[in-house]
């Protein structure tokens, strides 16, 4: 009875990840890829301060958590999609672009397929200044 009962309210408390995990794995039966953002900034310079859950950064003017830059590979991964983040290029500061291909559940060889196209037609990798 105590089992019947636990899975109830497990189904209950997954259902909503597991319609999702659906609607994803529908989405791949027509494309092969999508490309969105790797980030929700261009690369951040490197910082050593304080613990990172603690840190602030400021983009377009306005102070966030650190946390709050995980988005995009907090949205795919924690579907636990595969993804490969490509260069696309550098800021003025020459800090890296990238673009992050996502591909359906156990797709990761077409991620990184994806990645090799996208690096033979766009720039390829260029290290930062410095490295």
């Amino acid at each position: 009875m105590r089992a019947r009962h636990l899975a109830r309210h497990w189904r209950h408390w997954w259902r909503p990840a597991f319609s999702t995990r659906r609607a994803w794995s529908a989405f791949f039966r027509e494309w092969d890829v999508l490309l969105c953002p790797a980030f929700s900034t261009p690369a951040l310079p490197h910082r050593h301060d304080g613990m990172p859950w603690d840190r602030r950064v400021t983009v377009e003017a306005r102070e966030i958590s650190y946390g709050d830059l995980l988005f995009w590979p907090g949205l795919i991964g924690g579907y636990h999609l595969p993804a490969t983040v490509a260069p696309l290029g550098q800021t003025k500061s020459g800090l890296p672009l990238g673009v992050q291909i996502v591909g359906p559940i156990h797709g990761d060889r077409t991620t990184i397929a994806a990645a090799s196209l996208l690096e033979q037609a766009w720039a390829g990798f260029r290290p930062p200044p410095g490295w």
